[in-house]
């Protein structure tokens, strides 16, 4: 019997001991999980704070990007706003000079038609005290030239003017554009 008992005290001792070990194992078992799971979240922690560290970087890179493209963007629109508006200054001056031009013309045209009036009204009044017949025909054909003369100055503008441009008694028709400030036929 006391063998019997040493025997159910030495099985008992050995599953104490057994049980001991396995919870020394179950126990280490356990921290070492609990350390890898703790390196792991660790691990984890470090990916999103470099993530976040990335995601900074990009959006710090993105609002630089706009900002030099909003700058670009406006400073080509100020530019081409700018070139515009000294344009339509140019254009406007362009045609300031032309309208003066035409002006000019139309004075001068004016002028030269009342000076060929005035030619044709004293050629009239010869005309009319003239006494003898030679001098009657002289007038009359002096007449007709400056009758011409106005009607050219009429239609065009392109009669004997002072200083104009005149060959053998005719004249040369304008060929200029209309507001042209080079044309040489005036």
């Amino acid at each position: 019997m006391e063998d019997a008992r040493q025997r159910e005290e030495a099985a008992r001792l050995e599953a104490i001991r057994h049980a001991e070990v396995e919870k020394a194992r179950v126990e280490a078992e356990q921290r070492a999980r609990l350390q890898a799971m703790e390196a792991q979240q660790h691990h984890e922690r470090q990916l999103t704070a470099i993530k976040q560290d990335e995601s900074k970087k990009k959006l710090r890179n993105l609002l630089v990007g706009g900002v030099i493209a909003v700058v670009v963007i406006g400073g080509g629109l100020t530019a081409f706003a700018v070139n515009s508006y000294n344009e339509k200054q140019a254009q406007l001056k362009a045609q300031e000079v032309q309208q003066k031009a035409a002006e000019e013309r139309a004075a001068r045209l004016e002028h030269d038609l009342k000076e060929q009036q005035a030619k044709v009204d004293g050629l009239l009044t010869q005309l009319s005290g003239a006494k003898d017949e030679a001098q009657r025909l002289a007038l009359q054909k002096q007449l007709e030239e400056e009758q011409r003369k106005t009607e050219q100055i009429k239609k065009g503008g392109g009669g004997a003017r002072p200083g104009g441009n005149t060959s053998g008694g005719q004249t040369k028709a304008c060929n200029c554009t209309p507001g042209d400030p080079l044309c040489s036929c005036l």
